[in-house]
């Protein structure tokens, strides 16, 4: 099974750079007792603000695959939508989901599309290519936007 997990090293070429100075500032202890990991400020800035733990115990999971509904909320929250139901979706499988106003915000942004069969699978699990083409639309690099440069590593 093939998906990204939301912090853990299942996918090390996904990183994103964050500023943890506010942790250091509000001295925040975060309420997981399992993310002593490279990814720690990471997931205490994410639930310093709030994007991620109001339903969580005390375990966070960080190398467990997350699913489509989850990311898109977390999505959804970082880009500063305002979550609605009340969007269109189209999306035959997202009735009465608890990611339904978070997909159908997402989708109205244009970050996220479905599948061509009217579905968004909410509980099926991301993949990487998924994630990645979100996050480039998310922080605006599109086809057109990219420009091809060397990598040194090839």
């Amino acid at each position: 099974k093939t998906g990204i997990a939301p912090m853990g090293s299942v996918a090390p070429e996904l990183r994103i750079i964050i500023d943890t100075k506010s942790l250091v500032e509000t001295e925040f202890v975060s309420t997981f007792t399992d993310v002593d990991m490279w990814a720690k400020d990471a997931i205490m800035l994410f639930e310093e603000a709030g994007v991620i733990g109001e339903a969580a115990e005390s375990a966070f999971n960080p190398n467990e695959n997350m699913i489509r509904g989850e990311f898109v909320k977390v999505i959804a929250q970082v880009a500063g939508l305002e979550a609605s139901a009340d969007y269109e979706h189209g999306f035959k499988d997202l009735t009465g989901s608890s990611y339904e106003k978070y997909v159908a915000a997402a989708t109205e942004a244009g970050y996220i599309n479905g599948y061509g069969d009217n579905t968004f699978k909410p509980e099926g699990t991301i993949t990487r290519a998924e994630a990645v083409k979100v996050i480039n639309k998310l922080i605006g690099h599109t086809e057109e936007t990219n420009v091809d440069i060397e990598n040194p590593l090839i």
